[in-house]
């Protein structure tokens, strides 16, 4: 569907494609997040609302009530993404009962602690022209400034919303997160239990264990890549008999952790009358077990072990880096170069190679999780069957290498195992990849961008206002330097479909692609469709940071995982030397304006 292009207002009048507030003096984001979460049960302390009905659905919260000032009545579904730091609202229609194609979201940011408010298409997540005065929106940031400090004033010595302990130092961030999860196996070493059992589920740990002469059963999920633990309590007859499950999680800048409550049908915090003291000698049992355990040289990689911060390279020449060992192994391991084969299939990498030490024949799948920093190594067993376990390594913020094992298949599934390998072929592994990273940005200069085309080091400009307009440009590509018109914009599930006649080639053809905004990577793949088929190959526009830059390559779409490191072009579709144009129309407004 084609959109019209917006009326253009005083900076001032509405929020637009976006708002973003003066820097927020509150203590932490979690405290921040916390008043956010009164917002959705209790919107009368932020708001002039009346006749206010909450109720918890299976991933939101259903919310009616009435605008005191208007009498209207509104209808709106509430979504909690915690991971992202977003509040998502979704007005339901009265007629239909259904929502609307529009979303809007209150967002934390970091860097410094503000938020911003915009409004999205929920199947694509470009962002959409909203007439909300910033004025309201500056009066709601005011009394959420005034709840934070309420929340952090509270001396009921409860858990409460939320309770974030003190900055731990002495100890690594890796080193406290692997404490965490040798704590869901052997809890006796963080405190007085007995009969302790512990059974490996489908994607968690079911234990059971007597404390205090209180015996109970709790389910323990670990979320590697948000650093949290979650147990669920179990009822007599073996079912979640409270509604809810506790959280420790492990925040970084500073290092810090964090316990609270939440409820297991709509993912929003609730109450947790659970005394302060309690879960500060948790928090002292971690830190004690962490610097215990950094204190100590392994001999093994065991459940896992991380590299030192890594300097002098950025993160993309890192990943370069960890790409090209993956078809040149010999590079960081001890193989012979003659043996290697590589293969390349559908969404990851097939090797086979000679380790020079025993004559082995290692044969291997490797999968490359871009977005997420993660390449995952899973052996061939006999009959060409995949192994039960996986060797991760991934790439942790501040930058540094994490190297681990976990297993696929089995009750077990996604946790971590005992790694017998020696610790020092780890610590080989790293060092090499982290001086390959060094020759190739000594090689490429100060911007590493693979193998594309990237635009000069973007100043004067935030991350959030370049990405901004790189979003923008999907849906108006004429006014960003392309030359082309008759552009149609059509909403399908999980992405765009765009049509457009470029001017620059023979005869004006009409091109037809479907765009995809991946918010987390920062990245916007297009894929031209020909008689209704999308092609192999995709071009992605991505934003890049350190410095802060844009990005263009080309990829094959079926296996975009590990085709970065084997097909990227600098054959693109961009229109020559104007590459620079994507950020040429940010704003460039202070704090507390559109941006």
């Amino acid at each position: 569907m084609a959109e019209a292009k917006p009326e253009k207002r005083r900076a001032a009048e509405a929020v637009g494609l976006g708002w973003t507030s003066d820097e927020l003096a509150v203590s932490s984001i979690p405290a921040l997040w916390r008043a956010l979460g009164l917002l959705a049960r209790d919107p009368g302390r932020f708001m002039d609302a009346s006749k206010v009905v909450v109720a918890d659905r299976v991933g939101y919260i259903a919310r009616a009530l009435t605008v005191t000032s208007t009498g209207r009545r509104v209808t709106e579904h509430i979504y909690s993404n915690e991971r992202s730091h977003e509040m998502v609202f979704r007005v339901v229609d009265g007629v239909s009962k259904r929502e609307t194609n529009h979303e809007r979201v209150i967002a934390i940011k970091e860097s410094p602690v503000r938020l911003e408010f915009y409004q999205r298409h929920a199947a694509d997540g470009c962002r959409t022209y909203w007439q909300a005065p910033v004025e309201a929106v500056k009066d709601f940031v005011e009394a959420l400034r005034a709840q934070v400090a309420k929340l952090e004033a509270d001396e009921s010595g409860a858990v409460g919303l939320g309770f974030l302990a003190e900055e731990i130092r002495g100890t690594s961030h890796d080193a406290v997160w692997r404490a965490m999860v040798v704590s869901t196996r052997e809890p006796g070493r963080f405190f007085d239990c007995s009969d302790v059992r512990v059974e490996d589920r489908a994607g968690f740990v079911r234990r059971s264990l007597r404390v205090n002469g209180q015996a109970y059963t709790e389910l323990i999920r670990t979320d590697e890549r948000r650093n949290e633990l979650t147990f669920r309590k179990l009822g007599e007859d073996g079912e979640d008999g409270e509604g809810v499950e506790r959280v420790v999680a492990l925040r970084s800048h500073p290092l810090q952790l964090e316990f609270f409550q939440r409820s297991t049908t709509d993912g929003f915090r609730v109450h947790w009358s659970m005394p302060q003291s309690a879960v500060l000698k948790a928090c002292d049992a971690y830190v004690r077990e962490a610097r215990r355990m950094d204190g100590i040289h392994p001999s093994t990689i065991g459940y896992g072990i991380g590299s030192d911060p890594i300097r002098e390279c950025s993160q993309d020449a890192l990943m370069m880096a960890i790409k090209d060992s993956i078809q040149r192994p010999w590079k960081i391991l001890n193989v012979e170069a003659s043996s290697c084969k590589i293969v390349q299939h559908e969404g990851f990498v097939e090797r086979v190679m000679r380790l020079k030490a025993t004559g082995e024949i290692l044969h291997e799948r490797v999968t490359i999780d871009e977005e997420n920093g993660e390449v995952t190594f899973r052996r061939y067993e006999d009959l060409h069957q995949p192994s039960s376990t996986e060797r991760v390594l991934v790439i942790r913020h501040p930058l540094r290498l994490e190297m681990y094992e976990r297993a696929v298949n089995g009750e077990a599934k996604g946790t971590r195992i005992d790694w017998q390998a020696p610790y020092e072929v780890a610590h080989s592994v790293f060092n090499r990849l982290v001086g390959l990273a060094r020759s190739i940005g000594r090689s490429s200069g100060s911007d590493v961008v693979g193998y594309g085309l990237a635009s000069r080091p973007i100043s004067g400009l935030s991350k959030a206002a370049v990405w901004k307009s790189m979003v923008r440009s999907v849906r108006f590509p004429a006014e960003y330097g392309m030359a082309v018109d008759r552009v149609t914009v059509h909403e399908m599930p999980g992405y765009l479909q765009r049509s457009m006649r470029l001017l620059e080639r023979p005869g004006s053809p009409v091109m037809t692609e479907n765009v995809r905004v991946l918010a987390a990577s920062k990245e916007i793949t297009y894929r031209p469709v020909v008689r209704g088929e999308e092609v192999a190959e995709e071009r992605v526009f991505a934003l890049r940071v350190d410095p802060l830059r844009c990005e263009l390559f080309s990829r094959r779409a079926d296996d975009q995982a590990a085709a970065g490191l084997l097909t990227r072009s600098s054959k693109t579709m961009w229109g020559g030397p104007q590459h620079d144009a994507p950020y040429s129309n940010g704003s460039r407004g202070s704090s507390g304006s559109h941006r």
